[in-house]
């Protein structure tokens, strides 16, 4: 698994104490979301314990196959519908995303920079990209994770490899001068 087993739990609890977590058991594995911010589908083969005992921390057992509920500190967990197929949606993806190397810092938040196939500038928090973590793949059964990537850059951009799929949800910089700016260069072809 390409995700941090210490950072994943750290942002299910948060979710799960703060605006709510999406757990489901579709597409063949395990669904976690904290929408609008991020969603993971793990493999049911490349789940770690860890990832296992946060969702029996927080929920007491996993949902049934094809169920994804919306569970919440102090509240009754209930049902909401699929979510759109990460693996359809990434199907439609492609490839462009580049990191422009630059990191904003905002209301507290740390950001990183990422421009699409036509130069447009999104933000990605910090927190949500430091969930890659390549020193906990088994590359017995997976490789290093593709991406970024994406369908709708102003959506979000993907990463994936074989035993699961990370989305994470993109911020529409505001219009400083420094953005303006950079909707100029292309940072895939020049060299900075």
């Amino acid at each position: 698994m390409f995700l941090s087993s210490k950072i994943l739990p750290r942002l299910m609890k948060a979710a799960f104490k703060g605006p709510g977590l999406r757990i489901g058991m579709v597409e063949g594995g395990l669904y976690l979301a904290q929408p609008n911010n991020w969603e993971v589908l793990l493999l049911k083969n490349s789940l770690g314990n860890k990832i296992k005992s946060t969702v029996i921390e927080l929920h007491g057992q996993f949902p049934r196959p094809g169920e994804v509920l919306q569970i919440r500190k102090g509240e009754t967990a209930y049902p909401v519908p699929q979510p759109p197929l990460l693996k359809e949606r990434l199907g439609l993806a492609r490839q462009g995303a580049v990191s422009t190397k630059v990191i904003l810092y905002l209301r507290g938040d740390e950001y990183w920079l990422f421009q699409g196939e036509e130069h447009e500038i999104v933000m990605i928090r910090r927190e949500h990209l430091d969930l890659i973590d390549c020193t906990e793949i088994d590359y017995d059964i997976e490789g290093e994770p593709v991406g970024p990537s994406y369908q709708d850059i102003g959506e979000g951009i993907f990463y994936r490899n074989a035993t699961g799929i990370l989305y994470i949800h993109s911020v529409l910089p505001p219009e400083l001068p420094l953005v303006k700016a950079m909707k100029n260069i292309n940072f895939e072809e020049d060299e900075l």
